[in-house]
């Protein structure tokens, strides 16, 4: 047997190897890609799931959900559809435009990646948007019943400054109370006024910074507490609850259902850049929801 004839299955098993680590890059590649394909379209049908429980609450209801990384690749959202650069659609979820927003094709293009990205609920609406062009927190208000001319302005002791401003020329506001003297709840309930608003402060042992309006059963508190609610969230970018009172359970429930009733629960005592200290913005804010009431 020659020399070649003892080189050719050397030759041939050598290139036998190489074809089968050629075949395995290539496996590899085409593996990856699939799933790097996959995980986009996996992440991009998250999005509009979580879009999809979003609209789930009701209309009184207002939810935020932040997506601390929105991934490397482009996201655009249109009509009713998520898509990613290369039109990867996801299932389709109810999406609209809320007023003053412009979400229409708008993109989110990573640098490498997307930064956090705002799913929203607002009243009826529903969209995303970049954090700091978000504005999610507004509530959508039903038809007043009747129109309040007079109120009653009940402060806690830390927001007695704030309801002395609040009244300052208004001769159609009553406080219960003009210092720091206790007083009772016939008292609160005998102040005149067409309708009772509390000024409360909020105490959270977190950095949570909120204000909450809690309304009571008679006709036009709802009404009442979703236009303060609205106003203080657009003066200040504050998130807002709006929350029923049941007075079945509440300690003095003639305060709540002789004439429309709003209890506010402002910010946190225990937060040091709390709401609470924009004493001047609060006093607009709530007065201008309060005339949004008529």
């Amino acid at each position: 047997m020659s020399a070649e004839e003892l080189q050719l299955p050397y030759l041939f098993y050598l290139a036998l190897g190489f074809g089968v680590v050629f075949l395995t890059i290539l496996y590899s590649i085409n593996t990856i890609a699939s799933s790097e394909a996959y995980t986009t379209r996996l992440y991009v049908m998250s999005l509009a799931l979580d879009l999809q429980a979003i609209q789930a609450d009701g209309k009184d209801l207002n939810v935020v959900e932040t997506i601390a990384d929105g991934g490397a690749y482009p996201l655009f959202f249109k009509g009713t559809e998520v898509y990613t650069e290369d039109r990867i659609k996801t299932n389709r979820f109810a999406f609209t435009d809320a007023p003053g927003y412009s979400f229409r094709d708008r993109d989110f293009q990573p640098k490498p990646t997307i930064g956090p990205i705002i799913l929203y609920k607002t009243g009826i609406y529903y969209g995303a948007a970049k954090p700091s062009e978000a504005r999610p927190y507004l509530l959508v208000c039903d038809s007043p019943e009747k129109s309040l001319n007079t109120f009653a302005i009940d402060p806690g002791d830390e927001l007695l400054t704030l309801a002395n401003r609040m009244r300052a020329g208004k001769p159609n506001f009553k406080l219960t109370r003009e210092t720091n003297v206790q007083i009772t709840n016939e008292e609160r309930e005998k102040t005149p006024g067409d309708a009772f608003i509390g000024l409360y402060t909020g105490s959270y042992s977190d950095a949570r910074d909120i204000v909450k309006a809690y309304y009571g059963p008679e006709l036009g508190s709802k009404r009442l507490a979703c236009e303060i609610l609205d106003s203080i969230t657009q003066e200040l970018n504050v998130p807002v609850r709006l929350i029923p009172i049941n007075p079945d359970y509440y300690s003095d429930p003639g305060m709540l259902t002789k004439r429309p009733a709003v209890l506010l629960e402002i910010g946190n005592a225990n937060y040091k850049d709390s709401v609470l200290l924009k004493t001047t913005e609060l006093k607009s804010a709530i007065l201008k929801g309060m005339g949004a009431y008529e």
